[in-house]
């Protein structure tokens, strides 16, 4: 596969405006300025999904990039739908029934309704969202490849997968571009993955890198919680927010001195760990845009970089 030149190694991430049951009440006109000013200060690449808010963080990005589309880079997703039958129930949220879906024909359907919400004539990367193990992996390359033959889309990978499942996307002389799997420094048990896209030269792409805005230290464990991405992720009980905070106490004096936010220092972090990585980092308001604008400028030294190793203690969870 022709590999996109120059992509970002920093994707702003558009999950949480999305709103809805996973991420709570969304101002759409704040989140529209969000993604506007994202683009006024740098952030190129941008990372969403249709099963986000059921199409509308694909919706409001569309209405950003249309007049800029030629300046950003957008990656989407395919293999989860709501409004039609699939292969297997994903889950059911925000009033719908959400179905795994990776044949060829449902892969096509989707991209056409991306670009219909993206108002665009293409996509960048096209990742599978959620591996589907009763629909052939082979058919669904061979759908995504039919795309980028039609100039719909420029390159595909997956997202949400496991090592094992990963062999199937280097078949018949394929190669993906990425793969996209949760990671951060509390969460990082694929690894293993990223071990396979260095030894395989593709991209590894960490979303949830700030762990759902944990570790930017400024959640405390009095806070209200919204949503369920939040809600229903064990790092947001109160006994693990005191955990995480009291990891990040020492790290604190480190972003001061490079007077960065705590969030831009640990993302510069995770991209110091390896060549292959990369990662997403969300935002919906326009006040977390401009603390993680620097995130594309700024570079960790190797004098710091071996002192966040020795300082960080990762907590151990209360399940």
């Amino acid at each position: 596969m022709e590999r996109i030149e120059n992509l970002p190694r920093v994707a702003f991430g558009t999950w949480s405006i999305g709103g809805g049951d996973s991420w709570g009440k969304n101002d759409e006109r704040e989140s529209l300025s969000a993604l506007s000013a994202a683009i006024d200060l740098g952030f190129t690449y941008f990372d969403t999904a249709p099963a986000y808010g059921n199409g509308l963080s694909e919706r409001l990005l569309g209405e950003v990039i249309k007049s800029r589309r030629d300046k950003v880079f957008v990656a989407t997703k395919c293999g989860l739908e709501w409004g039609e039958s699939g292969s297997i129930l994903h889950k059911e949220r925000d009033g719908v029934k959400v179905w795994r879906n990776l044949k060829p024909d449902a892969i096509k359907r989707q991209v056409e309704g991306s670009l219909k919400r993206l108002d665009t004539d293409y996509i960048d990367v096209l990742l599978t969202h959620w591996q589907c193990p009763v629909d052939p992996l082979e058919e669904s390359i061979r759908a995504m490849e039919d795309l980028r033959k039609e100039g719909k889309i420029r390159a595909w990978g997956s997202c949400n997968n496991t090592p094992e499942s990963l062999v199937g996307y280097f078949e018949n002389g394929q190669k993906p571009i990425l793969f996209q799997e949760r990671w951060s420094l509390l969460e990082t048990a694929n690894e293993n993955i990223l071990k396979v896209a260095e030894e395989k030269g593709v991209i590894f792409q960490a979303y949830s890198s700030m762990e759902r805005g944990l570790l930017t230290g400024k959640i405390k464990p009095e806070d209200e919680i919204s949503g369920s991405a939040k809600k229903g992720d064990k790092w947001f009980r109160k006994k693990n927010i005191v955990r995480v905070n009291e990891a990040l106490a020492p790290l604190l004096g480190i972003a001061e001195k490079n007077n960065v936010p705590l969030q831009v220092l640990l993302s510069s972090y995770a991209l110091s760990l390896s060549p292959s990585f990369s990662l997403v980092l969300g935002a919906r308001r326009i006040e977390q845009v401009v603390e993680n604008r620097s995130v594309l400028t700024f570079a960790l030294s190797e004098e710091d970089k071996n002192e966040i190793t020795r300082l960080w203690k990762q907590p151990k969870a209360v399940e």
